[in-house]
Order: structure tokens, then sequence, then C-alpha cells
């Protein structure tokens, strides 16, 4: 029912925006009030509406020109999006966390080891 997506999309949008105002607010909450939901409302909201516009235009876009044919493919492909990305997040930062170790250790041993045996040979 390509209808009852547009529906839904225009009541999504409103609510997305407050949501991603709210968020943001909560997040940095060590300023002034009227900074706090200044940023909120430009930089939460704004992200929130951006991204909740673009997605409301494409399943337009889908339904005017395949009926609605087209709407369950964009919400599979939506939903694997966001299953990728939640899995990024997730992981992303183990891996930076192993390779700024492994960097560690090269540096260990390509600085440190080399000059710490130029100082034994040195002293000898």
């Amino acid at each position: 029912m390509p209808f009852l997506d547009n529906l839904l999309d225009s009541v999504a949008t409103p609510a997305s925006f407050i949501a991603g105002s709210v968020v943001m607010a909560s997040m940095v909450s060590d300023f002034s009030p009227y900074l706090q939901w200044a940023l909120a409302i430009i930089a939460g909201g704004g992200a929130a509406i951006s991204v909740q516009s673009l997605t409301t235009i494409t399943r337009l876009t889908s339904s005017a020109t395949t009926g609605g044919l087209g709407n369950p493919f964009l919400s599979t492909v939506e939903t694997g999006g966001s299953t990728l990305l939640s899995i990024a997040a997730v992981f992303i930062p183990i891996v930076a966390f192993l390779f700024v170790l492994g960097l560690f250790y090269f540096v260990y041993k390509k600085v440190f080891i080399k000059f710490f045996r130029k100082s034994q040979h040195e002293l000898n």
C-alpha cells in the first residue's frame, strides 16, 4: 500500500526532527541552555530531518515510478544499510584499537630496540 508508506513518512518526518533535537540536547548538556538547544536544533534536528527527508523523497519517487512495487526493495536496502552501519559502529573502534596497539609494537621493535642496542654497543 503505497499511500500507507507515504502517510507513515509524513508522521515520521517531524518525529525524527524532534527525536534528533532531543538526543542532541541530551548529549551537549554542559553548555548554556540557549546554546544547547540551538546546537540541538541545528545539528541534531538538522541531521535527522536530512536523512528522513532523503528517505521520504526516495520512497515517494519509488511509489510514483513503480506504483509502490519498489518500496519493499527500498525498505530491504534501508534495513541492510542500517544493520551494516550498526555492526561497523561496534567493530571499527575495536579494529582501530588493535591497529594502534600494532603500531606501538612496531615502533617499539624498530625504534626502541635498535636505540637500546646502539647504546649498548657505545657503552662497550
